[in-house]
């Protein structure tokens, strides 16, 4: 950044500080003007995240730095006081105005900084708690005083500056609920509480509201529509449970795929209901699968998961909808508590976790495909593979076809959705579904390259060849067991007990859960994943080199990385003593994992993935352990054609991941519900025109644009 303005601020010349000039005949608004002057030079100086939040308002003080607001305000909720109920929270966060465009703030502008001679403002002093901060920041501190003069003078100068109400507002309470609200915040706990109790429509708890979408939103809220007859689904609920009590509230708790309704009854017990949307994946088994995976845990591991207490997975019941009526998870979310423990905590809580991934490491499954009750897949008229007596002993499981949203399929030639008993068998299914897909999904004018009918054919047939040689692969062997896990483990899918943050007492979200390979299975949990240049092994995380001379903002990111790492190999280290074959299946060799999942994207992605892996595999043929000679080859142009194509693909992958960092989004463009639709539409609009004006000498105006994954007329 340019530092002109802050060397002209501290320019050393002959000052007296404002406060001692009282006596002096100084014209106030002459003094204002300057200061605003300066404020403006300050504020130029955008484009960086925040270093620092807010510091010497309260005692509480976030740092950073932070890649979002989203990643603002969870430094920020770890100030508030514990009893802050869920609802206040929410609200607070809707309330808290977009921070963007970060900007170079003093934080202290009171009138004993202020620097003035002959009536003329020489300089600013006390740059201490400088930093890059939301763009309403030094509004805000303007807004409070430690004195009645001080209290004069700020006043006068925001006058001069822009309109933040709503940040004063929003950091107002935010302040007193970082105190015991019991106390200092009960009024706004009182109305958000108001507010959460205030009823909804039928229709909006049937609807989506859990966020927006920048492009195809119509599409993506009607996948997430799921209507049902409440009545009945509360009838349910009521006669549940060891006393039958009628359902006095029902609060919407909504996910990106099924509604979760928190139902509290007359006798003050809560159940959750849980109402699958079309988006979550096959009709009935869906359902099913997450039944038989919460009965099986529950009577054959200690892995604590939610008792079921009703369920049906067809629509033609009462209800109107496949439903589950569940158990309240036990514990406290584990994101409310993590920025509040310890690190031997956080190492004990990771061992833990470790320990309970390795019950279901244990479990020796006989095929690929989603675990059901046995007796309710049989009726239904779906093929089914029954466990061994060891696995299983009171012979009520089975593993039927997969439940995960990628096998959804609806071709005619491919109703069979599992179980598979070999690896080939699954691979050979998942480029048969592709092939099946490609001659349906039109073209689309987003994707940079996607190839031909003709080579995407061609490659899926390549991919069929080859997967009949990893059945008795040297480097899979074990890794391609069977096996059960939970590859969504957040920090809102554990709970953790209020009185040792450290034992896990509940694990939720089992929906769409498959048994797939392990080496396919065995990943990092979203909060421990490791940073980038990350080195798996025995070495222990350390600072960067030359982090002595870095700035202080380089510092505070190096740090932040640092911890990160040393998470992720804790979290590694544990997995290695504790769970050691799913440590060797996640040192299986990437390409392995990668044919399966770029075979499985070629009708959303194109060519290009599949093909870097397939022509990896043929490079290195000998070396990932093959024997004879590879069923496909590519030539040397074909080669160089596809090196020219992927250096231009990684291009439009860059671009994908930078519009969805700065817009706060996925490639869905979901938007959250905390943040303002039409602000984001227009960043959406300003980046796009931005990024169009910088690939102007290498790309005509329509090409950027379709880079660009959201269109700007959305």
């Amino acid at each position: 950044m340019s530092h002109k303005p802050i060397k002209i601020l501290k320019t050393r010349i002959l000052r007296h500080r404002f406060i001692n000039a009282k006596g002096h005949r100084i014209d106030i608004d002459t003094v204002i003007a300057h200061i605003i002057m300066l404020y403006g030079n300050i504020q130029a100086l955008t484009g960086r995240t925040p270093i620092r939040f807010f510091e010497g308002l309260q005692k509480f003080c976030p740092c950073g730095s932070f890649a979002s607001d989203e990643e603002l305000w969870k430094e920020m909720e770890g100030a508030l006081y514990e009893s802050v109920p869920e609802a206040v929270r929410r609200l607070l966060r809707r309330r808290m105005p977009p921070a963007t465009p970060y900007t170079f703030t003093h934080g202290d502008l009171s009138y004993g900084n202020i620097m003035v001679k002959d009536g003329s403002v020489t300089g600013i002093i006390d740059w201490e708690t400088a930093a890059y901060m939301p763009v309403w920041c030094e509004s805000l501190c303007v807004s409070f005083s430690g004195c009645e003069e001080d209290e004069e003078w700020r006043m006068l100068l925001r006058n001069y500056m822009l309109d933040y109400d709503a940040a004063y507002n929003f950091w107002h309470q935010y302040h007193y609920l970082c105190l015991d609200p019991n106390i200092w915040g009960k009024h706004f706990i009182d109305e958000a509480e108001r507010e959460a109790r205030k009823p909804i429509s039928r229709d909006e708890l049937f609807a989506y509201t859990n966020g927006r979408f920048l492009v195809n939103e119509e599409y993506q809220l009607a996948r997430r529509y799921a209507k049902f007859d409440l009545n009945a689904l509360c009838s349910v609920a009521a006669a549940v449970g060891d006393v039958p009590s009628p359902v006095a509230s029902v609060s919407k708790l909504e996910g990106g795929f099924s509604k979760a309704l928190l139902m509290r009854k007359e006798n003050g017990s809560e159940v959750v209901a849980k109402i699958p949307c079309r988006i979550a994946g096959p009709a009935g088994l869906t359902t099913a699968s997450e039944v038989g995976v919460l009965e099986y845990l529950r009577r054959n591991a200690t892995i604590p998961v939610p008792r079921v207490l009703s369920w049906s997975s067809d629509r033609g019941n009462s209800v109107g909808s496949e439903y589950i009526v569940m158990e309240k998870a036990s514990g406290v979310p584990l994101f409310r508590v993590w920025g509040d423990m310890t690190e031997f905590e956080k190492l004990q809580l990771i061992q833990n976790l470790t320990k309970l991934e390795a019950q279901l490491s244990a479990i020796r499954f006989p095929a690929y495909g989603g675990l059901y009750l046995r007796d309710h897949l049989q009726n239904s008229g779906h093929r089914c593979l029954q466990l061994d007596d060891h696995v299983d002993p009171s012979q009520s499981f089975c593993i039927g076809p997969s439940p995960d949203r990628q096998f959804d399929v609806q071709s005619d030639h491919l109703k069979d959705q599992g179980p598979w008993t070999t690896l080939p068998e699954l691979g050979i299914f998942i480029a048969k579904r592709e092939l099946s897909r490609i001659s349906t999904i039109p073209n689309n004018s987003a994707m940079f390259y996607r190839g031909t009918l003709e080579e995407q054919a061609q490659l899926l047939d390549f991919t069929i060849r080859l997967m009949p040689m990893l059945d008795s692969h040297p480097l899979l062997g074990q890794s391609a067991q069977p096996t059960l896990w939970h590859t969504d483990l957040h920090m809102g899918n554990i709970y953790v007990a209020p009185d040792d943050r450290t034992r896990i007492v509940s694990v939720i979200d089992f929906q769409s859960i498959s048994v797939m390979p392990l080496f396919l299975q065995s990943r990092w949990p979203e909060f421990l994943k490791p940073p980038e240049n990350y080195t798996q092994g025995f070495t222990s995380p350390e600072l960067p080199d030359g982090y002595d001379n870095m700035d202080d903002e380089n510092k505070l990111l190096a740090r932040r990385e640092w911890s990160q790492a040393k998470l992720a190999k804790a979290y590694e280290v544990a997995t290695y003593l504790e769970n050691r074959p799913a440590h060797i299946a996640r040192n299986v060799p990437r390409v392995f994992r990668e044919l399966f999942t770029r075979c499985g994207e070629v009708s959303e992605v194109g060519v290009i993935p599949l093909r870097a892996c397939l022509m990896e595999i043929f490079q290195n043929w000998s070396n990932l352990g093959f024997t004879g000679s590879s069923p496909y080859s590519f030539t040397e142009e074909e080669i160089q054609t596809h090196e020219r194509q992927f250096a231009e693909y990684q291009a439009w992958h860059r671009v994908q991941h930078l519009a969805q960092e700065c817009l706060d989004t996925d490639a869905e463009g979901w938007i959250s519900p905390e943040l303002d639709i039409k602000e984001k539409r227009r960043q959406n609009r300003e980046l796009l025109a931005m990024f169009i004006e910088r690939m102007a000498g290498e790309k005509s105006p329509e090409e950027a644009r379709q880079m660009w994954p959201f269109p700007d007329d959305a």
